[in-house]
This record gives structure tokens, C-alpha cells and sequence, in this order.
């Protein structure tokens, strides 16, 4: 026998649901921000969330997880994962975290702590702060007006 069903299951709507906060997230920004503005929003978000990633790695894996930036490449990333790509109109310089050589580094470590570092990044005509809280890992950016 075969029941026949007239309605959804509660996995296909978690899926749909899924798809349209998807898509919501990665739309909304570039609506509120529009041209120039949404390129810099997008940046910014990508370099945020990689630092958060970078501290959660840590944490979830048990190993110091290290977040780089190479000036010479113009790319950040995770070691071992794919480097991201910095805009040519991107400046970043930073205090705190180690250098070596070029390279700018911050590890982050399986306790929730942090080398930290302190970051301004320069798009434009706009600039930011940003520090990595050396005991808690937290990341944090503010605009300079």
C-alpha cells in the first residue's frame, strides 16, 4: 500500500529554509552597502570570518591554527587551507602577532588564546581597526571617522 502524502517533510523544509537564509546573507549586505561600498563590506566580512574560523579551529582541533598575511603574495588566509586574495586597494599594517620574514602571523591557540595583534586596514579613503584580544581570541574592527 501506498500512503499518499499531500504534504512536505520537515527535512525539505529545513532545506529550503536553509537555501533562503543562504541567500539572504550573502544578498543583504550588497543591497545596504550598493557599489564601492559593498566591495569593502565584502572584504572585510571575508577577513573577519577567517580570523573567527582561525579561533574556532583551534579550539575544536586541539592545535595552534596559524592566520597569515603575506605582503609580497597580497593574500591572507589559515595555513594549509587556500590563501584569499588581498584587493589592490587593500593596505593592511600591523603590531603585535610575529613576523616572519614578510609574513605576518597570528596564532591562535587551542585554549581560546591568542599571540594578538592590532591591525589597521585601509580601503580607500576609509580605515579600520581591528584587534585580536590576546586571552580570548575575540576579534573586534572599528572604523576610524
Amino acid at each position: 500500500m501506498r500512503s499518499s502524502s499531500k504534504g512536505f517533510t520537515l527535512l525539505e523544509m529545513l532545506v529550503v529554509l536553509f537555501i533562503i537564509s543562504l541567500g539572504v546573507t550573502l544578498i543583504t549586505p550588497r543591497i545596504l552597502s550598493g557599489g564601492k561600498g559593498s566591495r569593502e563590506v565584502a572584504f572585510l566580512q571575508g577577513f573577519l570570518h577567517t580570523l573567527r574560523r582561525a579561533s574556532t579551529l583551534a579550539i575544536a582541533k586541539g592545535k595552534v591554527v596559524t592566520f597569515s598575511i603575506e605582503p609580497g603574495q597580497r593574500t591572507y588566509g589559515i595555513e594549509g587551507e587556500k590563501s584569499v586574495p588581498i584587493p589592490l586597494e587593500v593596505e593592511i599594517r600591523g603590531e603585535g602577532g610575529e613576523r616572519l620574514g614578510r609574513r605576518f602571523a597570528i596564532y591562535f591557540m587551542p585554549d581560546g588564546s591568542a599571540t594578538g595583534a592590532e591591525l589597521t586596514i585601509r580601503y580607500g579613503d576609509r580605515t579600520w581597526d581591528l584587534m585580536v584580544n590576546p586571552l580570548l581570541a575575540t576579534v573586534s574592527l572599528r572604523e576610524v571617522k
